[in-house]
């Protein structure tokens, strides 16, 4: 069958041997659905076998590819395709929407419009990745692909022109200002983006007066190489500098362009000048980089995948600035944790008071939503201010922390044991802070409640709001779970936001922009204004996040209340407050059962509150480090180690901080 289509194909006029190269290319492609890759690597050997045996057949073959290849435009193919484009992830989109309700039209004589009408299978790039290599070496051995690419041959030229354009691309990306402002003094003085695409125009130059020949000697070609690699140094180091300079998603875009165009260019190359296997090898990645790129650029769930890994990079790092403050590690640090968090206690006792009052104004949808939203907002904020500590805060402000606990010493590995460790200090960090909260909210609402009641016969909590609390803590005849979960999902929103304005504080210089800023200058005075500069620089990420916080929590029940649904927030610590007023107004409503059945909500709501916000936190520092959910079970293999062999550790910091050969290898500390 193989060698019916060869020759059918060789001998099909240039506009019908389209269809037979695309029977021969479905040929594999059933084998492979069918039977697997070792059959696809049988067709391939009978093809070879064909070739070899056929000498006029495969003389036929080659001068067919040649005048094919020879006279395809392949400008987009090998300068665009699979670069990330100059667009955004909501432009994209919009254009691979478009592009499957209405395909593309490539002009016929394209290598676009073949690759398309050949490879049109969006798994076609599977098989072909795992095809023997060797078999496929000897392939293009026989074809003589590497006598067909050389900088004066038609297909050479191609490619000289496309290495023109992607050098010319990296060094406009390169000098761009948001790039060349993070570059290091040396870079900025002598910038690699420049100098090689001045090598390379020059070294091209050169090749057009025939004076060289492209050679894996050339001094020059090793030269511009070692000026890409300095390209990709530089970018890495934008990287690098992230927490210094700050970062936005565009830039991180354009950084993850300037790094594909950088490889991209040096395949382009290597294919111009490397001889032999190497050079063979290279056209087979090239061709397999290709059809990869061609067979998912209209993938929706690429493009998700590809930016969720940037955008989870990028909310990791964001978040780095406040994520450390909420994990403990010495004793000390974990008693001031418990204060702290006691702090916070004694404040939502006052906000739960103070939200009551504003729901006793019956006021419209909208107005109650604002004072709800108001008295969150500015609750957070004193919260802060304060020093004080809101439980459950912990789990969705550490993205970053985890993410770097993944990193291990040897460069592109990931440590789930640092990962292990770190869950036993945000377990006991979340612990002290669930303390700290309940011990203290409580006893304060309860309190509150006995002095209004007392001394001003004044209910904080009447009767309609004792009773519908009795319905709505326990969790088996409510969606309070369900609610504790909302509250999770917004609890980590609400460290994205913090994530976000700490970055934007530096990326935009908000801090140098507020102590210049001329109104202020003449109403604080010049070191009064470098103080409150420097209070936002430090400060402006937890107070835009508390503050958004508040937001979303006020105005989840006007959100149900329009919709006509049961949506509404539950905070263990709300709950709590909430609860002791209750209790101290009403005590009569509360049995046994009652109280056990509320205590059971409130450990649930809390659980509930840590489960989905520290969830997120980590799926978001996993997919920022590349790391596989497939690992989880080891993971888990190592947490239970841990636990076993320290279980105080999830409760209580050791004297000394444990590290991994304390847990799992040789060392053992008391």
């Amino acid at each position: 069958m193989i060698k019916q289509t060869v020759h059918e194909l060789v001998n099909a006029s240039k506009e019908a041997s389209i269809n037979h190269f695309s029977q021969l290319i479905d040929i594999f492609r059933r084998a492979y659905k069918s039977k697997g890759i070792n059959a696809v690597n049988e067709h391939l050997d009978e093809l070879i076998y064909v070739l070899e045996t056929e000498s006029e057949l495969r003389t036929q073959f080659k001068e067919y590819l040649n005048q094919l290849f020879g006279g395809l435009r392949n400008e987009y193919v090998l300068s665009e395709l699979g670069i990330q484009p100059p667009r955004t992830f909501t432009q994209e989109l919009k254009g691979i929407a478009k592009r499957k309700i209405l395909p593309e039209v490539w002009p016929q004589d394209s290598l676009q419009y073949w690759v398309n009408r050949v490879f049109n299978h969006h798994s076609d790039y599977l098989w072909l990745q795992q095809l023997d290599r060797e078999l496929f070496k000897k392939l293009f051995l026989l074809l003589e692909i590497s006598h067909t690419i050389d900088e004066h041959s038609p297909v050479g030229e191609k490619f000289v022109n496309a290495a023109i354009k992607l050098s010319s691309i990296l060094c406009a990306l390169g000098l761009e200002y948001d790039v060349s402002e993070r570059l290091s003094e040396i870079e900025r003085q002598n910038s690699p983006f420049k100098e090689q695409n001045r090598e390379l125009l020059i070294y091209i130059e050169k090749l057009h007066d025939k004076k060289y020949a492209t050679s894996p000697n050339n001094v020059e070609y090793k030269q511009i190489k070692v000026l890409l690699n300095q390209c990709v140094s530089a970018v890495i180091g934008i990287e690098k500098r992230r927490k210094i300079h700050g970062a936005s998603l565009e830039l991180s875009y354009k950084l993850n362009r300037m790094l594909q165009i950088a490889a991209r260019l040096k395949l382009v190359l290597d294919i111009l000048h490397t001889e032999g296997d190497e050079h063979i090898e290279c056209c087979i990645g090239f061709m397999q980089e290709v059809v990869k790129a061609n067979n998912l650029k209209n993938s929706i769930s690429h493009l998700f995948n590809t930016n969720i890994t940037s955008l989870s990079r990028e909310i990791a790092m964001n978040e780095g600035v406040t994520g450390e403050h909420y994990i403990t590690t010495s004793r000390n640090e974990y008693i001031n944790f418990f204060l702290s968090a006691s702090g916070g206690g004694f404040i939502v006792a006052f906000l739960v008071w103070f939200k009551s009052e504003a729901h006793h104004l019956h006021a419209p949808i909208f107005w109650e939503a604002f004072l709800y939203s108001a008295n969150y907002a500015l609750g957070f904020i004193l919260i802060h201010i304060t020093g004080s500590t809101l439980a459950t805060k912990q789990p969705a402000m550490t993205a970053s922390t985890i993410a770097h606990s993944l990193d291990s010493p040897h460069l592109g590995t990931h440590s789930l044991k640092g990962l292990a460790l770190m869950i036993a200090k945000i377990s006991r960090s979340q612990l002290v802070a669930f303390a700290g909260n309940l011990l203290v909210a409580f006893p304060v609402a309860y309190v509150l409640s006995w002095f209004f009641n007392t001394f001003f016969d004044y209910s904080v909590y009447d009767e309609h709001m004792c009773m519908t609390l009795v319905n709505d803590l326990p969790p088996f005849m409510s969606p309070a779970v369900f609610f504790a979960a909302v509250a999770g999902v917004y609890l980590f929103v609400s460290g994205i936001i913090s994530g976000y304005y700490d970055n934007s504080a530096l990326y935009n210089k908000i801090p140098q922009r507020v102590a210049q800023h001329p109104v202020l200058l003449k109403i604080l005075g010049e070191k009064n204004c470098a103080k409150f500069a420097h209070y936002i620089g430090h400060n402006l990420g937890s107070l835009a996040g508390n503050f958004f916080f508040g937001i979303l929590l006020g105005t989840a029940l006007a959100i149900g209340k329009i919709l006509g649904i049961p949506y509404d927030i539950r905070h263990v610590t709300f709950s709590t407050a909430q609860f002791g007023f209750a209790l101290q107004q009403m005590p009569e409503l509360f049995s046994l059962q009652n109280i056990l059945m509320c205590t059971l909500g409130i450990v649930l709501i809390g659980f509930t509150n840590f489960i989905v916000s520290f969830s997120l936190a980590l799926i978001v520092a996993i997919k920022s480090r590349g790391v596989k959910f497939s690992q989880g079970k080891h993971l888990l293999g190592f947490i239970f180690t841990y636990f076993r062999k320290f279980p105080l550790d999830f409760f209580y910091p050791p004297k000394i901080e444990r590290t991994a050969e304390h847990v799992w290898g040789t060392i053992e500390t008391n």
